[in-house]
């Protein structure tokens, strides 16, 4: 939310019931809320970059947004011109900074000629720490048993607890990455371009791992992955549709799944 230039109005952008991602203007003084028109360039744009707008702030002159705006698991500053008149989106939206960090909280200076932001970077790494299963408590420090600066998640352990799987994100890939616990070593075991690696599990003899893909075009249809955990054959792929969001486990049959 923001107040629009004349100080009169207040704009908004959110998810509508009705038309979805749109951005909406209500007059303070009884006038008609308007609901900005998205011209055919700004749409096809957006669908092209898979964008998702966030929080944004008005130019002084009325005819610029500036938003925040996530595509290939970056979050940038975006700008899209309006038309001042009608408020139609007119061009754009064109990326302003190209950081791999998250960057939100936009602000602009008084003069309008500035614009402020922060930047944040994340990095999520596994840990391994001691436990003590008969008094229920974590008894040491622990250490860390991904590589430094990799974005690890999603991970499973092996039934005989010497495996680790776990996913690395980079900007438009996912890699799936298996870890000898005992050797301390990684192993690179399948990459998904433009997918999503999403809950990678072990079948219960240890020998498979099954995830699911789902593609970063939502057009498009998921897939049940299986692999070997151990060799480089390559793997099964069965079509999902549009029905599960992930492999919570394995049945006890291994032909199975929840």
């Amino acid at each position: 939310i923001d107040w629009h230039p004349d100080g009169r109005r207040i704009s908004m952008y959110g998810d509508d019931l009705e038309h979805g991602p749109s951005f909406w203007t209500v007059s303070l003084e009884g006038g008609a809320t308007v609901r900005s028109r998205i011209g055919p360039s700004v749409a096809q744009r957006l669908s092209g970059v898979r964008l998702r707008l966030g929080g944004f702030v008005w130019a002084r002159g009325g005819d610029t947004l500036y938003f925040e705006g996530r595509s290939e698991r970056t979050q940038n500053v975006w700008r899209i011109r309006i038309n001042p008149r009608t408020l139609e989106w007119m061009s754009g939206p064109d990326r302003l900074t190209t950081s791999s960090g998250l960057e939100s909280g936009l602000a602009l200076s008084p003069d309008g000629k500035r614009l402020a932001f922060g930047s944040r970077f994340e990095r999520t790494r596994v840990r391994s720490l001691p436990f003590d299963p008969v008094a229920g408590r974590i008894t040491g420090e622990g250490e860390a048993i991904t590589p430094d600066g990799a974005n690890a998640r999603i991970l499973d352990i092996s039934p005989d607890g010497k495996q680790l799987v776990y996913r690395l994100i980079s900007r438009n890939t996912d890699e799936l990455w298996i870890r000898s616990l005992d050797r301390q070593a990684d192993r690179l075991r399948r990459v998904e371009v433009d997918a999503s690696i999403v809950h990678p599990r072990w079948s219960r003899d240890g020998m498979q791992l099954a995830y699911l893909r789902r593609p970063a075009d939502p057009a498009q249809s998921a897939a049940l992955v299986l692999l070997a955990a151990n060799g480089d054959q390559e793997p099964h792929v069965i079509p999902t549709g549009r029905g599960p969001g992930m492999v919570y486990d394995w049945g006890h049959d291994g032909g199975s799944f929840l």
